[in-house]
């Protein structure tokens, strides 16, 4: 049920040596039947995190992009679940598919989210529904922020 390629370790991990001189925050739980990794990167410099530089990292480590929305720093505000949350979705970002996450949201400006089929599927508790595309990377309007979730398992 759960694949992945021989070069990851675990899950998401080689996120954790990307740009690893701005990375300022990781969460990382691997348990027996699912696990979550959320990352964050801040820069002083406009631009050091590019969506293609940062997209051709992902696919060179096996993520496959699928698509990518453009959120609005007043859209964020909707993502409040007791606290700025990154909401996981199992479908689209529509506000009734939106699922309250223990995932952490650093950046509060106009961003770009990137989705990922990621090698492994993430299965929705009590429910039959799952989704490949588990992965996303957040990158903030002025190239300054970078957030990764990954979400496998159930």
């Amino acid at each position: 049920m759960l694949f992945s390629s021989c070069h990851k370790v675990t899950p998401a991990g080689f996120w954790v040596n990307h740009r690893e001189e701005y990375l300022i925050e990781s969460e990382n739980d691997q348990g027996p039947w699912g696990g979550h990794r959320a990352l964050y990167w801040r820069a002083d410099f406009k631009y050091t995190f590019r969506p293609a530089e940062v997209i051709d990292f992902a696919t060179e480590n096996g993520w496959q992009i699928t698509d990518s929305i453009f959120f609005s720093a007043n859209d964020l505000i909707k993502w409040d679940f007791n606290g700025p949350t990154f909401p996981f979705t199992y479908a689209d970002f529509s506000e009734e598919d939106m699922q309250a996450s223990t995932f952490p949201r650093w950046i509060t400006s106009d961003v770009r989210l990137y989705r990922f089929k990621t090698g492994w599927i993430a299965v929705e508790p009590g429910n039959a529904r799952d989704t490949e595309n588990n992965g996303y990377i957040v990158i903030g309007a002025d190239g300054k922020e970078m957030s990764v979730y990954h979400l496998w398992g159930e």
